[in-house]
């Protein structure tokens, strides 16, 4: 929690924008760069705000056939919501698709069926954040001990 709020802290909150780890793949017809569902994705106030009060009432927010990160970013656009970067200074994902340990060796599966926008020229071992935010595809199960660890290594970062 503290990273996402200190990421949080250094926007603006007059700005309608969503955060999230950015994938790309063919949807509708059309390439669609959208926020991968199982690596979370965060609202600023003003876009949590507007989609509130027209977000009922937008066709795109309410039937579109496609998967939900796709349908999510379909629906954030046509309210004028904002897809922003939440990489770090170096470029490396706070909003990670697998569970850390995944990224530990530089040989993840493919994914055919999207392209990792976000890891396109870093190796994956590199691309993990000192303020990672969340991360997905992970057993419940061991949730607990890639908090732990995450959280001690970002205090050990920030005292060097």
């Amino acid at each position: 929690m503290e990273n996402l709020h200190h990421f949080l802290s250094n926007q603006d909150d007059g700005s309608a924008v969503y955060w999230g780890h950015k994938v790309k793949r063919e949807a509708l017809g059309t390439d669609v760069i959208y926020p991968d569902e199982f690596a979370g994705i965060v609202l600023s106030k003003q876009g949590l705000r507007r989609l509130g009060t027209k977000g009922d009432y937008n066709r795109f927010c309410n039937g579109v056939n496609a998967s939900e990160g796709v349908m999510f970013a379909m629906c954030m656009a046509s309210l004028g919501i904002q897809f922003g970067d939440a990489r770090d200074d170096e470029a490396r994902s706070r909003f990670l698709l697998h569970s850390p340990g995944v990224y530990l060796d530089d040989s993840l599966p493919p994914t055919p069926w999207f392209k990792d926008l976000e890891l396109e020229s870093l190796r994956p071992s590199s691309s993990i954040s000192h303020s990672l935010i969340s991360f997905g595809r992970a057993p419940v199960s061991r949730y607990p001990g890639y908090t732990y660890t995450i959280y001690n290594q970002i205090i050990l970062t920030n005292k060097t």
